[in-house]
């Protein structure tokens, strides 16, 4: 009776692992018909910008005359994703993409040779909704610019393409992200320059309060009334020098604390528009808030 025992246990061990092979093959197969053979080249992996934790395969949305497009889906750590983030449609299919949450554009990296999607170069918020037919085959690729080192990327396949761009162009896409944003190579240029521009004022805002620093003396006395530094013992301070004299209170002269609060203010604001020009324009860490 034992042996009868072992000899079902086996049976039905051996059943099981039949089904579960079979069902992986099943599995493997669907998930290959998901993707459609698609080569996207990389473009969901952390070559550029982020990697996409959103694309699980592409879904097939065929047989439809429009479809929607989420902008702004939880996904990739947040409200980061398009979904569905990679989708197959017919020639002719009109996709709508609605925008679900802020802050968000559509840039286009690559697209069939003859294809005119301009996609949505200006950040959009909540509400906002962009429709665009499309006629030629190929593949496309798109991304946010704000949010590219988050992943958050998206692709278009259009008819039976398999390829990694259907022999596509590049379009302004891919160099806005990484020089300010333009279509343009003067709007490029002129970012680039501005940007210079703000580097050498912040340059020039640092060294002259570098300069007031090491310039303290002759600012603050007027420069000649007083022992110089090599002048003093190594233990006369600086009070007992005379460096530093009182004045009334009639005296104060309150330009000076403006100046001072001015030079701040400025330091600060070059700062936060270098982070912005260096940060935001140039495809790189993003500060979200």
């Amino acid at each position: 009776m034992t042996g009868v025992d072992d000899r079902r246990v086996t049976r039905r061990t051996a059943l099981r692992t039949a089904a579960g092979t079979v069902a992986a093959g099943v599995a493997g197969v669907g998930t290959a018909a998901a993707q459609g053979g698609v080569d996207y080249g990389g473009w969901f992996g952390g070559s550029t910008g982020g990697e996409t934790a959103s694309f699980d395969g592409t879904v097939d949305r065929t047989g439809e005359d429009a479809i929607t497009v989420e902008v702004g889906a939880e996904g990739n750590g947040g409200p980061y994703a398009f979904t569905p983030t990679a989708v197959r449609v017919d020639p002719g299919t009109t996709i709508t993409f609605e925008w679900v949450s802020d802050t968000h554009n559509i840039l286009i990296e690559s697209q069939p040779s003859g294809a005119n999607w301009s996609g949505v170069q200006n950040i959009k918020n909540t509400g906002f909704s962009h429709e665009h037919t499309f006629e030629t085959e190929g593949v496309y690729k798109y991304y946010c610019q704000p949010h590219l080192a988050l992943g958050m990327k998206g692709a278009v396949v259009v008819g039976g393409s398999g390829g990694s761009g259907g022999g596509g162009s590049e379009s302004s896409g891919g160099e806005a992200a990484g020089e300010g944003g333009g279509s343009s190579p003067a709007l490029a240029f002129a970012f680039r320059l501005l940007g210079g521009t703000v580097a050498a004022a912040l340059a020039v805002v640092l060294g002259v309060t570098a300069w007031v620093f090491l310039n303290y003396d002759e600012v603050t006395t007027g420069g000649g009334e007083t022992e110089s530094m090599a002048a003093r013992t190594p233990t006369q301070s600086v009070f007992e020098s005379g460096v530093v004299r009182d004045i009334g209170h009639d005296e104060y002269d309150p330009y000076g604390t403006a100046t001072l609060i001015a030079i701040y203010v400025g330091i600060i604001s070059l700062l936060w528009v270098f982070m912005y020009f260096v940060e935001f324009l140039g495809g790189g860490p993003t500060i979200i808030g």
